[in-house]
C-alpha cells in the first residue's frame, strides 16, 4: 500500500509502521507532521521535527543503490557494493 502524498513517498513496512521517503526539503515539515512513525530523507535533514516522528538522514551516503533494514531505532543501508552503515535518527544539536 504504498502511495505518494504531498509530504513525500508513503510506503507501508511489513510489521504494519507507515514511513514517509523525503525527497525535498520543503517536504519535511509535512512529513513529520502526518500520520507516519517514521520519516526517511533523502535530502539534507539537520535537525528533528517537534513531533517526535524519528527523523533518518540518508543525505550523506554516497550515490549507490541500497537496500533498507528499519529497526525500532536505527536503519541499516547495504549497498550494492556490500558495505553496511547503521543510521540514527536524526538528534537536536
Amino acid at each position: 500500500q504504498d502511495e505518494d502524498s504531498a509530504a513525500g513517498q508513503r510506503h507501508l513496512l511489513r510489521d504494519g509502521r507507515m514511513v514517509t521517503v523525503v525527497t525535498r526539503r520543503l517536504d519535511l515539515s509535512a512529513a513529520c507532521l502526518s500520520a507516519v512513525k517514521l520519516v526517511i530523507a533523502i535530502v539534507a535533514a539537520d535537525y528533528p521535527r517537534r513531533s517526535g516522528v524519528p527523523l533518518f538522514n540518508l543525505a550523506g551516503l554516497q550515490r549507490e543503490n541500497y537496500l533498507l533494514r528499519v529497526g525500532g531505532d536505527e536503519l541499516v543501508a547495504r549497498a550494492t557494493s556490500g558495505q553496511y552503515f547503521r543510521i540514527s535518527p536524526v538528534s537536536r544539536p
